[in-house]
């Protein structure tokens, strides 16, 4: 009866290790990219220019480490039962220690990015209220949009977000792309506005710049090594039907980043003429497609950037509260699965309270990546 349980509970939380890359690669590029892709990163773009594409190169450099390593991972994680990556580098390393001492690294390095999700939802709200609500308005109604959108995910489990991260995925990488390539055709005629650009705009920072020439290779070294310490990508390595689909996911997850985010930062150093000197240029997304096509137009960016940001901070909040429970509580006291599911509950209401006062406080910051 106790495997059975075991087996029941692990099926709800890698959704029974049935999914095919497409759903794999989706649900990667899903947890990968968030709607704060469409505030901050963008805003980066219009503010730096080509260097917005560190957020690429990191990308398909890490997702190639993440090929590698698909195998002893998925083959790990169905033969001992693994749900956590600190549940795998526990059982590597023989040590609880470690299992919490990286549990706690992943929520500190987490909590930045629940903050960038509560300001794009934040975002998003105001811009769909056409600036009548105020800051403080957006980012509590944001959060209570959130908060029913767990129903979903209590009820369904990983299976319940996979299928979710496929729908979200598609509108909001596939149809943004769709939306960047209007933008380039039919608001910039082309790369006319690239290719006018200073060159400030086009060019990497030097040795001889004010930041240094290990600046940028510390931008794309550090996302590396970041994304290999991603906890909700692990969970989503698990969730493959075997270790061919989730080799095949990261090659379809690096071709749809590619296209998506390539397009996005195009249109981001094709938009600096006209916005390179907004106060903002984590609104530029939305003041882009208003100006472009009106308030039809600002509707599909403002869906686009809700279905990339529903899923994302649902993720956030949900590992960061499985984490604090099975990874930090539980291995210092033991917990019941009622206990278990209270302290998972309560970590989750205290992130999202922190990430809503530090949401609120940076809220019109530029360059928040």
């Amino acid at each position: 009866n106790k495997k059975s349980v075991l087996s029941t509970f692990s099926n709800y939380a890698v959704g029974e290790r049935s999914f095919s890359s497409w759903f794999v690669a989706m649900a990667y590029t899903n947890s990968w990219w968030p709607g704060a892709t469409f505030t901050a990163f963008f805003g980066l773009g219009i503010a730096a220019g080509v260097i917005g594409l560190y957020a690429l190169v990191y990308t398909v450099l890490g997702v190639i480490a993440m090929y590698f390593i698909a195998r002893p991972v998925w083959k790990w994680g169905k033969r001992f039962d693994l749900r956590t990556q600190s549940d795998l580098l526990a059982l590597r390393y023989g040590s609880q220690g470690v299992k919490t001492l990286s549990s706690c690294i992943s929520a500190l390095a987490l909590f930045p990015w629940l903050v960038l999700g509560l300001q794009a939802m934040g975002a998003l709200v105001q811009w769909a209220s056409l600036g009548q609500l105020d800051v403080t308005t957006s980012l509590l109604i944001g959060v209570g949009v959130i908060a029913v959108r767990q129903i979903w995910t209590v009820q369904m489990g990983m299976r319940g977000l996979i299928i979710s991260d496929m729908v979200q995925g598609i509108v909001a990488y596939v149809g943004s792309s769709v939306l960047c390539i209007g933008l380039l055709l039919f608001l910039f005629g082309g790369f006319k506005n690239i290719q006018e650009l200073p060159s400030a705009n086009l060019t990497l920072p030097g040795f001889d710049s004010p930041v240094g020439g290990w600046y940028y290779f510390s931008l794309v070294a550090a996302g590396i090594i970041g994304s290999l310490c991603w906890p909700m990508i692990f969970t989503r390595i698990y969730t493959g039907g075997s270790v061919g689909e989730v080799k095949k996911g990261v090659i379809q997850t690096m071709v749809i980043s590619l296209i998506f985010y390539g397009l996005l930062i195009l249109v981001a150093m094709s938009a600096i003429p006209m916005l390179g000197g907004a106060a903002n240029p984590q609104q530029a997304w939305f003041v882009l497609t208003q100006s472009a096509g009106g308030t039809w137009l600002l509707a599909a960016a403002l869906l686009i950037v809700f279905a990339a940001t529903m899923g994302f901070v649902d993720g956030v909040v949900q590992s960061l509260g499985t984490q604090v429970a099975n990874d930090i509580v539980g291995v210092v006291r033991p917990l019941r699965d009622k206990q278990e599911i209270i302290v998972a509950k309560v970590a989750m209401a205290v992130f999202v309270g922190l990430g809503l006062i530090v949401a609120y406080n940076t809220y019109d910051r530029p360059n928040l990546v």
